[in-house]
């Protein structure tokens, strides 16, 4: 047999807990160092890429330089050359040849 309850509470209504501020303080303090532990990883794991990625983008342009001076060197070597004085020079060093011949 069921009794009536003397309580003023109904058994279906949902009971809500009140926090306090300490507890939402806690709560708060607890999500702020959180997110501050994950943003403090982030920004080295960020940082530390940026170094590596500059050090590999350095290391290509020292190639590239190396390269480039290379080439220039070969360019100055190739434009000294005269052409007219190297014609002349084989076209007598030819007639010499068929004169001693």
């Amino acid at each position: 047999m069921d009794l009536p309850s003397t309580s003023t509470e109904s058994p279906t209504e949902p009971t809500v807990h009140i926090k306090t501020n300490d507890e939402i303080l806690h709560d708060v303090a607890t999500t702020f160092w959180i997110v501050f532990i994950f943003y403090i990883f982030a920004s080295v794991a960020w940082i530390a890429y940026c170094i590596i990625s500059y050090r590999r983008d350095l290391e290509k342009l020292k190639l590239s330089a190396e390269k480039n001076s290379i080439a220039r060197r070969l360019l100055k070597a190739y434009d000294s050359v005269d052409i007219e004085n190297l014609r002349a020079e084989s076209e007598v060093l030819e007639d010499t040849l068929e004169a001693t011949s």
